[in-house]
């Protein structure tokens, strides 16, 4: 048995270095940085390798430090850590003023919708929730909390006040963790861990983005402190009693972690299989009894929470969900990612047994089709969509709300270059962590369980990743496992190279700094870019595969209205839409009023549309509103009764108020259109006074960095 332990540790472990070490690589290459703005105008590399080596200087710097101090100043730093954490997730709730879209703003929408008793059951006809029961736990918590909204008179507030939830559901995360490696380790790393924790953007940058990736942190957060209870020598933590209620806290957690994103459950089976190979031949009849235990409180809570699910949300009066085989499928498609190909094809067959058939089917041909070197690219192609992104999107998740500020601009919008790099640069400083981690632990002659639990949760996560879709976001639930794994790094050796070389590490360092500067300082404060300020967002574009859309504008000799409100500055207006056909003739008629003056008269056909965004863009005058001005775009057909080629997209939303106005079409209501209104600006990118102002900082970090005594 001890053999077999050993050996299945040490593979686990070289197999998670080799699946790390592929997303280490591929994170020098997110096309998602290639396309920002920076990196068109500017040399994005030179920026992203300075940001890169500070951060390796820094963090060998401070790690070193922390090694050396004593406890009762290191409780100091962890306080200094946390008013840095609680600050930055201030400044972003108060001051970007975001709201969330994609389909975690259609969740929210739909809870709202029945809270406020538009419905009785959740909208099962539309293809969203139809086709998703992954997401109905989520719906029911939001259904309820709506309803205190609602009663409590805050309805008006309850963007930021889910805003706030999340953020406490991060920083709880944060102190389960912390907690854990206290635990487990000493002082020290857990304040490793708690600076890692403060230096990573996505703590910040998701706080608007409402959805189970994140509700699913302090649920992980949790079963880490589990398996550092369970495998501490403290006696404390062996006391019957204790041991009962943290059993029954797992089975609640697992049960309420499968319902809301199966993938939490994932850590619990680490737990399990480090739990018996830590027993071996040990596991005596109070084992047993709890695990039946165990087992009859996760049946329980898992049939009870089915049961006020159903009651809250309703059940679909057939069933048209897809299969699991849905996304093992769309997981092997050439990108990896969500595909309208495989949607439609899915979606193409009328039972859920015929879509399991279909969906294996085609699984098998494209496994087959791909050969043994085709899908070890494939798989490294997953690992890097997963695994290799910092960025996670972010900018796609959420949007203005209501008033423009500049911090939006700079962190989420077109000026967002500068935070995209760092998060990038952050996260391949962390994947390299790890990596020194988990080989360091290679070199032992035993390894601790709960160090091997922690990889083995990691290495479970990369494979269901490699099995299923390939999100970005998707890693963001396991990235305490490398913020834990990364603390335990010995940096000492690299300390004392760093501090033998001083000289020559300050000024190499130095000099780099100055030649990216250099190069950059006429493109960032001379040469004018363009970027886009937005005045009024709806759901993204990204998801337009689940919407319904209005038709038939030209064969009926239809007028398509619809009426907006504004008071911020517009001179584009993106009106979403697709193709149905090739003709490509400018069929359309689009007329914009500003109340009932014309501001914009077009003719479009399918040759206007962008289908990378599935929209169409208009160019007004510029329309600078002191007051909430009405606006109303038409659309009608320059030929009555040919066969329509464009169809328009409408708003899934029916009961947030993202936006006042009302649609019609022949003068009968509908769901409002789905428009974006932005500004195109163009201008410095920063002028010289933030210019230097940036230049200043990072100079005087990597002189404190390099000039610092202990």
């Amino acid at each position: 048995m001890n053999q077999i332990s050993y050996i299945f540790k040490n593979t686990i472990l070289r197999v998670t270095i080799i699946f790390i070490s592929m997303a280490f690589v591929f994170s020098f290459y997110i096309q998602e940085l290639s396309n920002t703005t920076l990196y068109k105008r500017n040399h994005f590399y030179l920026f992203f390798f300075l940001f890169l080596l500070i951060l390796c200087i820094f963090i060998t710097q401070i790690f070193s430090h922390i090694d050396s101090i004593k406890e009762e100043r290191a409780k100091k730093i962890q306080l200094v850590l946390w008013v840095i954490i609680l600050s930055l997730q201030a400044f972003i709730l108060l001051f970007t003023n975001a709201t969330q879209v994609t389909d975690s703003y259609m969740i929210n929408d739909q809870a709202l919708n029945i809270a406020k008793g538009i419905e009785r059951h959740a909208d099962f006809s539309g293809s969203y929730f139809s086709v998703y029961s992954n997401n109905n736990l989520m719906l029911t918590i939001m259904i309820y909390s709506y309803k205190i909204l609602l009663k409590l008179g805050l309805i008006a507030f309850s963007n930021q006040i889910f805003a706030f939830f999340n953020i406490l559901w991060i920083n709880l995360s944060i102190f389960f963790v912390k907690k854990a490696i206290s635990i487990m380790f000493d002082y020290k790393n857990a304040t490793k861990f708690l600076l890692l924790s403060s230096m990573n953007p996505l703590n910040y940058l998701l706080i608007y983005w409402i959805y189970t990736l994140n509700l699913s942190l302090p649920f992980i957060g949790f079963t880490i402190l589990s398996a550092a209870i369970l495998f501490s020598k403290d006696e404390k933590y062996n006391k019957k009693v204790f041991s009962i209620l943290f059993l029954v806290l797992i089975a609640c957690v697992a049960a309420i972690g499968f319902l809301l994103r199966p993938i939490i459950d994932i850590p619990l089976f680490a737990l399990l299989i480090v739990w018996i190979l830590s027993k071996k031949n040990n596991i005596k009849i109070k084992s047993f009894f709890k695990i039946f235990l165990f087992l009859s409180i996760l049946i329980f809570c898992y049939g009870s929470l089915n049961l006020s699910i159903n009651h809250t949300i309703g059940k679909p009066t057939k069933d048209t969900s897809f299969p699991i085989t849905h996304w093992i499928m769309m997981g092997l498609s050439e990108s990896g990612e969500i595909t309208t190909n495989d949607f439609y094809y899915t979606h193409s067959f009328s039972t859920k047994e015929e879509k399991q058939t279909a969906n294996l089917e085609e699984i098998k041909r494209r496994i087959l089709d791909r050969k043994i070197t085709g899908n070890i690219s494939h798989i490294a192609r997953k690992i890097s969509t997963t695994w290799s992104n910092g960025i996670g999107y972010y900018q796609q998740r959420i949007a203005i709300d209501n008033k423009i500020t500049s911090p939006y601009l700079w962190i989420i919008g077109d000026k967002s270059d500068f935070v995209s790099i760092y998060c990038q640069a952050y996260h391949v400083l962390l994947l390299g962590l790890v990596l020194i981690s988990i080989f360091q632990k290679t070199k032992r002659q035993s390894i601790y369980n709960f160090d091997f639990f922690i990889v083995l949760s990691l290495f479970g996560a990369i494979l269901f990743y490699i099995l299923w879709e390939a999100k970005a976001a998707y890693s963001i639930p396991f990235i305490p496992f490398l913020c834990l794994l990364a603390t335990d790094v010995e940096t000492r050796k690299v300390h004392i190279l760093i501090k033998k070389r001083k000289n020559i590490f300050s000024v190499f360092i130095i000099l780099f700094t100055i030649i990216c500067f250099a190069f950059n300082y006429k493109p960032l404060t001379k040469n004018k870019i363009t970027w886009k300020e937005p005045s009024l967002l709806t759901e993204s574009n990204y998801f337009y595969i689940y919407r319904n859309y209005i038709g038939y504008v030209s064969s009926t000799n239809s007028t398509l209205k619809q009426n907006f409100y504004t008071s911020k500055p517009f001179n584009r207006i993106k009106i979403s839409c697709k193709a149905i056909s090739l003709n490509s003739t400018e069929n359309y008629k689009i007329i914009v009023k500003r109340n009932k003056k014309i501001i914009s008269n077009q003719l479009v056909g399918t040759k206007s549309i962008n289908n990378t965004e599935h929209s169409i863009t208009l160019h007004v005058p510029i329309q600078n509103s002191t007051k909430n001005t009405k606006y109303s775009i038409e659309i009608s057909a320059k030929y009555p009764h040919t066969p329509d080629s464009i169809v328009w997209f409408y708003r899934l939303s029916k009961a947030t108020n993202q936006y006042k106005g009302k649609g019609f079409i022949s003068n009968k209501e509908i769901p409002d259109i789905n428009i974006n209104l932005y500004t195109l600006k163009k201008g410095y990118y920063m002028s010289e006074f933030q210019f230097l102002i940036l230049f200043s900082m990072i100079c005087s970090l990597e002189m404190w960095c390099f000039f610092y005594k202990k």
